[in-house]
Order: structure tokens, then C-alpha cells, then sequence
């Protein structure tokens, strides 16, 4: 019920995308450019047309679709290699090799086209091992950047499983926020409210449950709804929240618990082992390394 009703407050927006041509359609939702999304559908490799170093993003199972950007589509015979070839693409070693063969453009960008991109050499065997390492190494980043996120679009990525009972908290932000900087503080008998700035209060009766307690967890709950998120001024924000003490206190431990994993978790430490293992599949030296790790220091 809450996703419908979410998904159903931006139909004026798609209706009025690209100058009305989807005013009067029934299929208002749909993808803006539908052609050819049998090449979104499969695992895929996607990075951006210009960047300072690479930036190649995973696409385990095909779920993103784009206009914007570019990606590397692999066939049919390497696509169980998806995993290990990003990689090798984000290595510092391809990297290094990049660099020396694309376009340099303005404020330190480079190239990143066809052209190039299929001039880079993949090591596509490996009986050492180490294409379990690559692939353990690339899901655990993936896992890690995935739940970020998904702790940054609490409550709405934790109602999924939640089979409770739910109330909506509707706010209109009377400053545009960019972001949202909130915080908890105690009005009056024991009551709660988040608040952002001098013009910005979320008060309700939903908040206002139970004892002292639990009125204050109610108002942790909101705070982590609201902060953070871009807002622009007179925007509407619908917040579901549980009815019960129980579930408020569910989805808030489940937030904790993500946000701790998520912070635990060296996304750097796994690039760089990343990294070594890569340096073992070119066989290379510690001369050679040493020149790669020097030249990107620079470059």
C-alpha cells in the first residue's frame, strides 16, 4: 500500500516528462526511451563517458537502465566473467595502461570511449585462484555500497518485509534543505520533535505515543527519515512510520545494525586487494607495480 501510494505522488512529474508526450497515456510510468532494453536486462558493466580515473560500476543482474552513460557489454561466453573483468577494469593496472592511450580533456579528464576501452587487455583464466578472490572481493563491495544505500532511503528500502500496521507523517519543508542538517529536541511534556534550522518543525500525534520513551524513540525514527534528504521548499514528504512501539523499534535496531556494518566494513582495504590480486594475474614486478602505483599518484 505505502509503495503505491509513493509511487502514484510523482504522476504529475512523469506524465509531464519530456514535453507532455506521456500526458494522456495509461503507461505514464514507463521508461522514457524504451528502445533496445533488452541490452539493459543482462549483467553489464557501466562507467561514465568522462572521469579522472575509472570508475567502472557492477551491474550483477541488469536492473539499471540509462541515457547518459555507457556501458561495456560482454558476450555471452565471458558473461560469468562480469564480476572479475570489473574488476580488472578498475584496477590500478588497466588504469595505469589507460592512461597512456585515451584522450586527455580539461581539469585532469579522460576519455573514456569504445575506442579505448576495447584496447584494454584482460586476463580472462586464472588457476591460481585468484578470480575467487576478485569475485568475493567485488560482492562485498557491491553488498556494502548497496546497503549504504539502503540506509539512506530509511524508512522507505526497510518496508519491504514489514507486515505491521502503518501511519503517515506528511510535512511540507518550509526552506529548501540541501541537505536536510535535523536534529531531536524535547518540546513540552515529554513530547519530541525533529527540526532543521529556525523554520522547520515535524510535530504529530504519531509522534506523540506512549510514554516519554517512547515518544522520543517515535522522534529518532522521523530525525532518520528526514536527515540528509534533499528537499526543496514547500516539498511535501509522506514518512510511514509503524503504529506500534514494536515495530518503530524493529526497523529503527535493523537501521543501527546496517549503519554499523556498513561503517565496519574498508571499501579502500578491498580496492587494494583488489589491486594486488590483479598485480599477480599480470604477473608483474615489484619494480612494475612500484612504477604503476608512482605514475597514478601523478596521473
Amino acid at each position: 500500500m505505502y509503495f503505491t501510494r509513493a509511487f502514484q505522488s510523482h504522476e504529475e512529474m512523469l506524465r509531464g516528462r519530456e514535453s507532455g508526450r506521456w500526458e494522456d497515456s495509461d503507461e505514464w510510468w514507463e521508461f522514457g526511451r524504451p528502445q533496445n532494453l533488452e541490452k539493459f536486462e543482462i549483467p553489464k558493466i557501466i562507467f561514465a563517458h568522462l572521469s579522472s580515473e575509472a570508475t567502472f560500476m557492477l551491474d550483477e543482474v541488469g536492473t539499471w537502465y540509462y541515457k547518459t552513460a555507457y556501458s561495456v557489454l560482454l558476450s555471452n561466453d565471458y558473461i560469468p566473467l562480469t564480476d572479475q573483468l570489473s574488476c580488472q577494469l578498475n584496477s590500478k593496472v588497466l588504469d595505469f595502461y589507460f592512461k597512456h592511450i585515451t584522450t586527455v580533456k580539461a581539469g585532469g579528464y579522460y576519455e573514456y570511449r569504445s575506442q579505448y576501452i576495447e584496447k584494454l587487455p584482460c586476463v580472462i583464466e586464472s588457476s591460481s585462484g585468484g578470480f575467487d578472490t576478485l569475485r568475493g572481493k567485488v560482492r562485498e563491495i557491491t553488498d556494502n555500497i548497496d546497503l549504504e544505500s539502503k540506509t539512506e532511503r530509511f524508512p522507505e528500502a526497510y518496508l519491504g518485509d514489514f507486515d505491521g500496521d502503518l501511519g503517515y507523517i506528511d510535512y511540507e519543508w518550509q526552506t529548501r534543505r540541501y541537505p536536510v542538517n535535523s536534529g531531536v529536541e524535547e518540546i513540552d511534556d515529554g513530547r519530541f520533535a525533529v527540526t532543521a534550522g529556525r523554520s522547520d518543525e515535524i510535530t504529530d500525534p504519531l509522534m506523540d505515543r506512549g510514554d516519554r520513551e517512547e515518544r522520543k524513540l517515535r522522534a529518532r525514527y522521523v530525525h532518520a527519515a528526514v536527515d540528509g534528504r534533499n528537499m526543496k521548499k514547500r516539498e511535501e514528504q509522506t514518512i510511514p512510520i509503524p503504529r506500534t512501539r514494536d515495530g518503530v523499534e524493529e526497523l529503527i535496531e535493523e537501521l543501527e545494525t546496517d549503519r554499523q556494518t556498513v561503517e565496519e566494513t574498508s571499501i579502500e582495504e578491498l580496492e587494494a586487494e583488489i589491486d594486488q590480486t590483479v598485480y599477480d594475474l599480470f604477473d608483474l614486478t615489484d619494480e612494475e607495480r612500484e612504477v604503476i602505483e608512482e605514475y597514478l599518484e601523478v596521473f
